[in-house]
C-alpha cells in the first residue's frame, strides 16, 4: 500500500532526524535517500505530513475512494513546504 510506504518513509526521516537510534529506521538500506530528506523538512513539517497520511488512512477506512485519499496526502505534503 502506497500510504503505509510512505508512511514508513517520513516515519524513518523523522527518527533519523531527531537522532533516535538507526536501528528504528524500517528503511535502513535507503539511508542515503533518507540523509538527503533530512535536510529538506522541518520537525514541524514532517509531523505534519505524517498527520495527513494518516488522516488518509483513516478516510479509506471509511470507504473514501483510495486514489482520491492519496491526492489528499500529496497535496498535504505540498501544502506543508510552503
Amino acid at each position: 500500500e502506497q500510504l503505509g510506504y510512505l508512511l514508513n518513509w517520513f516515519r524513518d526521516i523523522l527518527i533519523f532526524k531527531t537522532g533516535l537510534p538507526a536501528s528504528n529506521i524500517i528503511n535502513a538500506d535507503r539511508i542515503e535517500g533518507i540523509k538527503s530528506q533530512a535536510g529538506l523538512f522541518s520537525l514541524k513539517e514532517l509531523e505534519q505530513i505524517i498527520g495527513k497520511i494518516d488522516q488518509a488512512h483513516r478516510l479509506i477506512e471509511q470507504s473514501v475512494n483510495r486514489k482520491l485519499a492519496l491526492e489528499v496526502v500529496l497535496r498535504g505534503i505540498a501544502g506543508c513546504r510552503k
